[in-house]
């Protein structure tokens, strides 16, 4: 008897059952693993705009006694800076996000020029006794690090355009260039004398701040932003004998992206 075709028979049954029983099983679906949930998630805006409200005391006070000698060359208060920021927020839920916010806020530079007698020009202590008429040059410019942490609160998430809030502490670097350069080098504060002196000034304070925007959802991750920010400073910075205050409000625009 030849058993070749009765083995070879056996297997082809068998693996038509085979066969038969794969094409009825479905393949079980790879399970998905979600760590965090949807509204857990980190998104970025970048900013320009303009601030306002930092005071330098060195600029009125030569001014008014440049005044009262009958010259008329103002040197010009810190005046309205330029300013470039980022934030990055974190939503730790859909209407709550923790915020690192830095900006860099920098005012043009400041200069006058002023010709005067030592003597009648006011508050020159008099043991000093340059050998002529003075000639004075000088030149300041401002500029401004920020950076806060702040709880940032969005009432509305899912709205075209909707407001939001956030207040923080943190700190500034501020930066102080002056240039003071007189005829007589008595006169220069370096050398002892009364007038202010020339270099780089950096001082550090902590801060705080508040801040009101509105946002455009341009879709789940485009948006737009409006921001005004109101900063004050902890204490006041000192450069060559006159105090400056770096507390300002601004006002931005900007772009951003939310990584969903």
């Amino acid at each position: 008897m030849n058993r070749f075709p009765v083995t070879l028979s056996i297997f082809a049954v068998f693996a038509a059952a085979v066969l038969a029983q794969q094409e009825g099983t479905e393949p079980e679906p790879t399970p998905t693993v979600q760590y965090l949930p949807a509204y857990v998630f980190p998104a970025v805006y970048v900013y320009g705009g303009a601030a306002w409200g930092p005071s330098y005391d060195a600029a009125p006070d030569i001014t008014g006694r440049a005044a009262a000698i009958g010259l008329n060359e103002p040197l010009g208060d810190i005046g309205t800076l330029s300013a470039i920021g980022v934030t990055f927020d974190f939503f730790v839920g859909p209407y709550v996000a923790a915020s690192l916010k830095m900006t860099h806020e920098q005012a043009r530079r400041r200069k006058t020029a002023l010709k005067y007698d030592y003597f009648t020009f006011p508050k020159m202590p008099p043991p000093l006794t340059p050998s002529g008429p003075v000639e004075e040059h000088l030149a300041y410019k401002f500029q401004n690090i920020d950076y806060k942490i702040a709880l940032k609160y969005v009432p509305f998430p899912h709205w075209p355009v909707t407001p939001y809030a956030s207040a923080g502490v943190g700190g500034n670097l501020t930066s102080m260039d002056v240039d003071d350069q007189v005829s007589d080098a008595v006169l220069q504060k370096r050398e002892g004398g009364a007038l202010l002196t020339t270099g780089w000034f950096q001082q550090y304070s902590f801060d705080w701040a508040v801040f009101a925007g509105i946002q455009v959802n341009l879709g789940d991750n485009l948006f737009l932003i409006t921001e005004y920010n109101y900063d004050r400073q902890f204490r006041e910075h000192e450069v060559a004998g006159y105090k400056y205050r770096t507390g300002l409000q601004g006002l931005y625009a900007g772009g951003g992206w939310r990584f969903l």
